[in-house]
């Protein structure tokens, strides 16, 4: 970056410090009309705050711009806070669903999406086990010109964004040859006949560029520490337009990237921050390392992931952020930074979803026992596999959403944890238990919360997103007048008895009483 068109340093100061001179007191609603960047829109003047991104290119000068009066000592300044980034009008708040904006915008000509929405297409892409998806019908060479036309170079950010995801479809698709093995073949979707093809293409060129024996276990292969580097390298190395492609290299081209020089750890946090501020709906779901990024641009203490009118499709309190941070802290996530090569279980949940919904249950579960191999201990992982689980085999999946407690003892069980618990429990009929949950789940602060949820009717089996609050009430009732329909069944079943026990209590009292034998004759 250059340091602009200044005649010399002392230009370049008085500059700067204008600017932030000019953006402290730029306020709402009236702003500043002489401001390059301000607009007219339709609820009146507009900012993006493009002063802020602009000071940020310039961190010393920034921050000398902020100086307060000097004291009298050579090293002693009185420093002024930076003033933090402006919230959205109220008017133009609206509470931010990633899933439902894409659905606003498919239908619309592209160059009206949000960034929002060509992220999920992309996201979608990235991890789909070859299932169809929104957007599906829209080429990848579209959405990265979309990109381009926003003022963002694909090359800089789709392979550090994606090349990750790209290589955790891979690992599943190896294992999901194995999960799947007792499933007959006839009964597999072509997506996942697809899927099965890519995993048994892949695996002999890994197993031998790892040097495993021929008749190595996939999961030896998947699990070997060196597997996601080396898919991820393979994957950056085609840019941003091969890097969805589903061609498999050979054993020689994968060797070329063998030395690809890494990614920077802020690439990649930036990349992951931009992934989870724009495609996750709920900022509890984020990284530690994206509420940091977060937060720090919010306090103005750092440039956006996008664009200034982009970084305004998504706003959260800086309040907010800061408790999940504590939260997040307080779950050891601060010491425990994630790893680069973790693979993002909740790439995951849409490709999930759909083939719950299309009826192939199995090849869902199979997603998340394959992903249980490469991160076994992994909470969120279980709790999506016993979900999988509930409808075909609730037994199985009371197990698995149990194990997901275990692993995280500090905050026990999560709310959608125990919801899915509750409905197994009522699925293998043991109603007392399932209303012992849901008793603790009206305690839950989260409870306004949404979630992908099995829907709770007496229709054909399908997960439905749904506010945590109004699924447990819907759960409570259904499973409450299921128990009373129960005990009215077994009180009309008993209605025979109903004559028959009294007569059989007198003539029980009769004998005792009498003591008669057969023949008539009274016993002592």
């Amino acid at each position: 970056m250059t340091d602009g068109p200044w005649a010399n340093e002392a230009e370049r100061r008085l500059m700067i410090r204008a600017v932030a001179k000019m953006s402290d007191t730029c306020e709402m609603p009236d702003l500043t009309p002489d401001c390059p960047f301000f607009e007219i829109g339709s609820s009146g003047p507009e900012c993006a705050e493009q002063c802020r991104d602009l000071m940020e290119r310039y961190p010393e000068d920034h921050a000398s711009a902020s100086t307060g009066h000097d004291l009298g000592h050579a090293s002693l300044d009185a420093v002024q806070r930076r003033r933090p980034r402006r919230a959205p009008r109220t008017a133009e708040v609206h509470a931010f669903d990633a899933r439902r904006r894409l659905l606003s915008d498919i239908g619309k000509p592209l160059s009206e999406w949000t960034f929002t929405s060509i992220l999920m297409v992309l996201k979608d892409r990235a991890v789909a086990l070859g299932s169809e998806g929104h957007g599906a019908n829209v080429a990848v060479s579209d959405l990265l010109d979309a990109i381009t036309d926003r003022g963002m170079n694909p090359d800089a950010i789709i392979p550090a964004a994606f090349a990750l995801p790209r290589a955790a479809r891979v690992a599943v698709a190896i294992l999901a040859d194995k999960e799947l093995a007792a499933i007959d073949a006839s009964e597999l979707s072509k997506s996942f006949k697809k899927l099965i093809a890519s995993g048994k293409a892949w695996a002999p060129v890994l197993r031998d560029f790892l040097g495993h024996p021929e008749d190595s276990d996939p999961a030896t292969i998947v699990t070997d520490p060196r597997t996601v580097s080396t898919l991820t390298n393979w994957f950056r190395s085609r840019g941003a337009a091969g890097i969805f492609s589903d061609d498999v290299p050979s054993l020689e081209e994968l060797r070329l990237v063998e030395d690809l020089p890494a990614i920077s750890k802020v690439a990649l946090h930036d990349a992951r921050w931009m992934l989870d501020r724009f495609t996750e709906t709920y900022a509890d779901g984020w990284a530690y390392d994206s509420l940091l990024s977060e937060y720090r641009y919010l306090l103005s203490n750092r440039a956006g992931c996008a664009p200034s009118a982009i970084m305004k499709e998504n706003h959260h309190e800086a309040a907010k952020i800061a408790e999940m941070i504590a939260v997040k802290a307080s779950d050891g996530a601060s010491s425990a930074q994630e790893d680069s090569s973790t693979v993002n279980v909740s790439l995951f949940t849409a490709v999930a979803v759909q083939r719950l919904n299309a009826g192939k249950r199995a090849e869902a579960a199979a997603v998340y026992r394959a992903l249980a191999q490469v991160k076994p201990d992994d909470a969120e992982v279980l709790n999506n596999l016993g979900f999988c689980q509930i409808i075909d085999n609730p037994p199985d999946a009371i197990r698995a959403l149990k194990r997901s407690a275990t692993l995280s003892p500090a905050t026990g069980l999560g709310t959608v944890t125990l919801l899915n618990l509750a409905l197994a429990h009522h699925r293998v009929g043991e109603n007392a238990d399932a209303q012992r949950y849901l008793a603790e789940v009206y305690e839950r602060p989260d409870l306004g919360d949404s979630a992908f949820m099995w829907a709770v009717d007496d229709g054909e089996p399908r997960v439905e997103l749904v506010v945590l609050a109004e699924y447990a009430s819907a759960l409570t009732t259904h499973i409450d007048e299921c128990v009373a329909g129960c005990r009215e069944r077994q009180s009309i079943a008993l209605t025979a008895d109903v004559v028959w026990l009294p007569r059989a209590k007198e003539g029980n009292r009769a004998i005792d009483e009498n003591e008669t034998d057969e023949g008539g004759e009274k016993h002592g």
